[in-house]
């Protein structure tokens, strides 16, 4: 019989490079941020702008859709618990004026910046990315922003009268994913900040142990959600293969993993290097599962961390650690965390 040695990877990094700002505010004009009530009178292009639940501590981030779709390469609006969206790329959006509506904008995240959220429909699963990036599908992005009593509502062009809000009709929670339906009491509405792209884009001068730097955007195909780019793996069977092909694995669903059916155990060592990077300390962070009882082993910069598959571990994970999901034979989802001190010479 031959048993699955499975490693799957999903990565995180942050940063933090000199001293913390005297107030721990969101989106303050000491850190950058102005807020917009006419859109019309800015540059789009020299600007990431922020999504502030009107009523709520809550912002619009950028992640997987899984009430969208089983297919990974869905990723729409998430309401997340406020934070500094200038050290959190995913809180961070890019607005363009549509080409071919006028008045209506597309929506990009600034995180995965090649294709836009999509409106062909007025049903729930529609406010979306999917295969429209480049210059193809304009009329699925055209999004109506509207200013009106001092909070702004974004509206599906395509068929107007629908507007962004929470999936669960009036669930505004942390979590919940966004639908572009929405009507009545359950229509969402923002303020929305701008922050200069180059402010931004310094995040190392704005960057504290205390507020780190997400700088996730910096590892090229972080999620490896469609294919292993940016991802060189050696060792034995060390193709990338999708996740969950035999219909058993219940793990951080959409992610690629070097792994194979073999009948003993084999060593695999995937790396990405990351280039441009400033002094500073870092942790990186990698999710990996493997079949119980053997190790994994995270490496950044010479400091390693191993730790050993176990049964209590199995189950979903998603991530950020947190178990979402009971076991059901999946074994061995565990966390490492590595830290290095990067040199002024590297």
């Amino acid at each position: 019989m031959k048993i699955k040695r499975l490693l799957s990877l999903a990565m995180l990094c942050v940063a933090w490079v000199g001293s913390a700002w005297a107030d721990t505010t969101l989106l303050t004009e000491a850190n950058g941020w102005q807020k917009v009530t006419d859109l019309s009178t800015l540059t789009l292009s020299d600007y990431y702008f922020a999504f502030v639940d009107n009523d709520k501590d809550l912002m619009l981030s950028f992640e997987e859709a899984p009430s969208q779709s089983t297919d990974p390469s869905f990723c729409t609006m998430v309401y997340r618990t406020g934070a500094r969206a200038e050290l959190k790329h995913t809180m961070l959006w890019i607005l363009e004026e549509n080409p071919s509506t006028s008045g209506a904008h597309l929506i990009k995240s600034a995180y995965y910046n090649d294709k836009f959220l999509q409106t062909e429909d007025q049903a729930a699963w529609y406010c979306r990315t999917h295969n429209n990036g480049g210059g193809t599908g304009y009329s699925w992005g055209a999004w109506k922003f509207t200013y009106a009593d001092s909070k702004w509502s974004i509206e599906n062009v395509t068929f107007s009268g629908n507007f962004v809000g929470p999936w669960g009709d009036a669930a505004f929670q942390n979590g919940m994913q966004v639908a572009g339906n929405k009507t009545g009491s359950n229509v969402g509405y923002f303020q929305i900040y701008a922050i200069l792209r180059t402010t931004a884009d310094g995040w190392q001068a704005n960057a504290s142990k205390d507020n780190p730097a997400d700088i996730t955007f910096k590892i090229t195909n972080p999620r490896a959600v469609s294919n292993a780019n940016g991802w060189t793996a050696a060792g034995t069977n060390s193709s990338f293969g999708r996740n969950g092909g035999t219909g058993t694995f219940t793990g951080l669903a959409g992610f690629f993993e070097p792994s194979n059916w073999w009948a003993s155990n084999y060593n695999i060592t995937v790396t990405q290097t990351i280039n441009d990077l400033p002094a500073g300390k870092y942790k990186v962070r990698a999710a990996g599962q493997n079949s119980s009882g053997n190790t994994l082993t995270l490496d950044c910069g010479g400091e390693a961390f191993t730790y050993q598959a176990t049964e209590t571990s199995n189950g979903k994970i998603d991530k950020t650690g947190a178990v979402v999901a009971a076991g059901s034979g999946v074994a061995g989802w565990e966390w490492g965390e590595a830290y290095h001190t990067l040199s002024a010479t590297g």
